[in-house]
């Protein structure tokens, strides 16, 4: 067992059909992250607001199949897993451009969410109660 801190994004706000359980670090790096200028390591002409605009289509494409496909998580686990850390990507993203929080779903929902939603449970971990942090990762608690 791990001792790892984890924490599920729920996408949905974002018209995603998936929860991503991450350890709470990613999300804390990828916003620090996205927060400093990027823009040197993008292709030419490519903003932040351009890759947030870019990044949401091919994730509600990447949601449509992995709904269709749901053993596709399973047999194309390096198409699955770059689908996950898009989603947490495009919520730092999401965040730091929008001012919204990450929202994040609280252990106790965490599996009862997944009859609407994608949830991977191949690894049965779910989320980490946080002292401290609502059930939002509101900018007003980043340091």
């Amino acid at each position: 067992m791990t001792n790892n801190i984890f924490s599920a994004i729920d996408m949905a706000q974002y018209g995603i059909n998936m929860i991503v359980l991450t350890e709470h670090s990613n999300i804390d790096k990828s916003i620090k992250t996205l927060k400093r200028d990027i823009t040197k390591g993008l292709p030419y002409g490519l903003t932040k607001e351009i890759l947030y605009k870019k990044l949401l289509i091919k994730l509600k494409s990447e949601d449509n199949y992995f709904t269709k496909n749901v053993n596709a998580s399973y047999s194309e686990k390096q198409r699955w897993q770059e689908f996950n850390d898009d989603c947490i990507i495009y919520a730092a993203l999401d965040h730091i451009l929008t001012a919204n929080p990450v929202h994040l779903v609280h252990p106790s929902q965490y599996f009862g969410n997944s009859e609407n939603t994608i949830v991977n449970t191949a690894q049965n971990l779910k989320p980490t109660l946080i002292n401290g942090i609502p059930s939002f990762y509101s900018k007003t608690i980043l340091h």
